[in-house]
């Protein structure tokens, strides 16, 4: 579907064995519209896990921060509910996914709360555990603080965005209409995002009612990114683009030629995401990781960009991640494609190092002067 494509970056997408959940929650049995009945019912908060048995960040979790008893002890009073990404009830499915996993709170009464994303250690857990029931920077804290803020643009966007993660469609589209109306030049970092939206929203529906690309609109979509140094529209608007390659390349199986240039034009709008990439260490080593494996496993292919590119990725994550073998073996990878052949095999002789057991770094030095 093209809405994969374009909405979740594919290079996220991990197939691994469902490993043994060890977790020590109180997890609610039955859907999330029966948990809410439960909160409601007990006066209690309600936590949504957002999760996939096949998705590496909710088993990490599950393993990890929910076998603590420290965090077990801190949702005793919530009431807790694991919610299937990819079978979805009525309600769940009001909230945007877009990786794995997701945590969403809803108030007592059935409301939003708050939401984050991405893996969490268990002190990273806790303190936002205890932030939103303490309701911090909360969805009712930023309504609360709008009261003397009536006209701050920028505060109603925080809410508006805050409200469109949780899944409240029509709260954000209120605060949208109040953004427009104290922004009528369309100057600020909300209508910014707005004038993003729309244009990804044709898109979507383009290919919703035709099943195939408005490619008028992906080039403005791209025109409209080249510009922005917002973050997450860089994030996603060149996530997308790189998706949106990669189907396209697809497409062109039969032309060798054509298929090349998209695969040109994908590593470059990889490179361009890498400025707004979500900083959560286990989301950002998986996409260097597996944008690494793509760079070398096209590594006749690559220009001098994307070799230089290569180069820097890799430097950040073995600062990033000093003790991860595999983040070595592609920094020795990407060494060599820049023909610093003897740091390449100071690097695989790292990576062999920190996993001695490991057969596939033992002859990586080797294979790499050879490769």
């Amino acid at each position: 579907m093209i809405q994969f494509l374009l909405l979740v970056p594919a290079l996220l997408v991990q197939n691994p064995p469902a490993p043994t959940v060890t977790d020590k929650i109180a997890w609610f049995s039955g859907t999330l519209e029966n948990a809410v009945a439960e909160g409601k019912a007990k006066n209690r908060i309600v936590l949504a896990f957002y999760r996939a048995d096949q998705d590496t960040g909710s088993t990490t979790m599950s393993q990890t921060t929910f076998s603590d008893e420290r965090v077990a002890t801190a949702l005793a009073n919530l009431v807790c509910v694991r919610v299937d990404a990819r079978s979805l009830t009525p309600l769940a499915s009001r909230v945007p996914l877009r990786h794995l996993p997701v945590f969403v709170w809803l108030n007592p009464d059935g409301s939003p709360r708050d939401r984050i994303d991405g893996v969490y250690d268990s002190e990273g857990f806790l303190a936002e555990t205890a932030r939103i029931v303490n309701d911090v920077g909360t969805i009712n804290d930023l309504r609360r603080k709008l009261v003397d803020r009536k006209e701050d643009v920028d505060a109603h966007f925080e809410f508006y965005l805050k409200l469109r993660a949780a899944g409240d469609v029509d709260g954000a589209n209120e605060e949208k209409a109040i953004i427009l109306r104290l922004d009528p030049e369309g100057t600020s970092r909300a209508r910014m995002r707005f004038r993003y939206e729309e244009i990804t929203d044709a898109i979507e529906r383009h290919w919703a009612e035709k099943h195939t690309l408005p490619m008028d609109k992906v080039d403005e979509l791209r025109s409209f990114v080249e510009l922005q140094d917002d973050p997450e529209i860089l994030w996603d608007g060149w996530m997308r683009l790189a998706n949106t390659h990669q189907f396209l390349e697809r497409q062109a199986a039969g032309n060798p030629e054509e298929a090349k240039k998209h695969r040109a034009t994908r590593r470059d709008c990889l490179a361009r995401a890498w400025r707004g990439v979500p900083q959560q260490p286990e989301f950002l080593r998986d996409w260097c990781l597996q944008v690494s494996e793509l760079y070398w496993s096209q590594r006749a292919e690559l220009s001098e960009a994307d070799k230089s590119f290569f180069l820097a990725m890799t430097m950040r994550m073995i600062q990033k991640f000093e003790q991860d073998p595999e983040a070595f073996a592609y920094r020795a990878r990407a060494l060599k494609l820049n023909g610093k052949l003897e740091d390449a095999s100071a690097a695989a002789r790292k990576a062999a190092e920190l996993a001695p057991g490991d057969a596939k770094y033992k002859n990586l030095a080797q294979e790499i002067r050879g490769a």
